[in-house]
């Protein structure tokens, strides 16, 4: 997989109906833009592992979600399966054919087990294949760091 590093001026807007739980970290544009065509490898790559089939990814046109195991409830449900974290982007950003990734969530079950924003990046875009360049390093924590609060 080939990644670049893009620095933009603006934010994509977040155009996924997915539910998410609380956050515990979120990372606002991590500079990474991959190829469409990659970025359709790395969607059937994750379809190949999905949840309902007993995997631990959830692809969507908007990003792919990690869960800590496939869905296990009644129907094809969540059931006891915890949401770790999301990987989104947009298409066609900043040009056509090229995906930016313009946010990594983290959620607090993704925390406890150990996940990071950058590792759960590499995770998901591993799916397609080893990077032909590492990826950029996060930025401070004061940068993107987004805390949730209790209700």
């Amino acid at each position: 997989m080939t990644t670049h590093t893009a620095h933009g001026t603006g934010t994509a807007a977040h155009r996924s109906f997915r539910l998410t739980p609380r956050e515990l970290r979120t990372e606002q544009g991590p500079d990474v833009v991959i190829d469409a065509g990659e970025a359709r490898a790395l969607l059937a790559a994750a379809a190949s592992q999905d949840v309902s089939k007993g995997g631990c990814f959830s692809p969507g046109p908007a990003g792919v979600q990690l869960w800590d195991g496939p869905w296990n409830g009644p129907g094809g449900r969540v059931g006891t399966a915890r949401h770790l974290g999301s990987v989104d982007w947009s298409w066609d950003v900043p040009s056509a054919g090229l995906v930016t990734v313009y946010r990594v969530l983290l959620t607090a079950a993704g925390g406890q087990a150990g996940l990071t924003t950058h590792r759960l990046l590499e995770v998901v875009l591993g799916l397609a294949g080893p990077a032909s360049a590492p990826l950029p390093e996060p930025r401070s924590s004061s940068d993107f760091l987004h805390v949730s609060r209790s209700a």
